[in-house]
């Protein structure tokens, strides 16, 4: 699998650490499969709506959780692919037959 954070390559299984103040791609490959490109996209984390209980220093909860990229949160979260055989290459058409003589009829030419 590869990563857009950096051209990061890992091989599943496996786990990387990604910045969650944006979204990524992952691009899984494999010999002899069909590649995927999986889109990780940043949400808003529900665990930010507990900064409520942040009585009297309320803005500064949600300002460090935003500033931290800890207010958001990459989904689909685990990555789960999966693969798909590759097509094989196209073999090529058979030639046709060609037509024996009859016997007793002389071979055109």
């Amino acid at each position: 699998m590869t990563l857009d954070a950096g051209g990061s390559t890992i091989t599943t299984p496996g786990q990387v650490e990604l910045k969650r103040d944006h979204g990524h791609l992952a691009l899984v490959e494999k010999d002899g499969y069909a590649s995927t490109t999986v889109t990780l996209n940043r949400d808003v984390s529900m665990d930010v709506f507990m900064n409520f209980v942040c009585v009297g220093v309320f803005a500064i909860c949600f300002a460090v959780d935003f500033l931290t990229g800890d207010a958001f949160e990459l989904k689909p979260d685990p990555v789960s692919v999966t693969l798909v055989a590759a097509p094989s290459a196209v073999a090529p058409a058979p030639a046709a037959p060609t037509e024996a003589p009859t016997r007793g009829t002389p071979p055109t030419q």
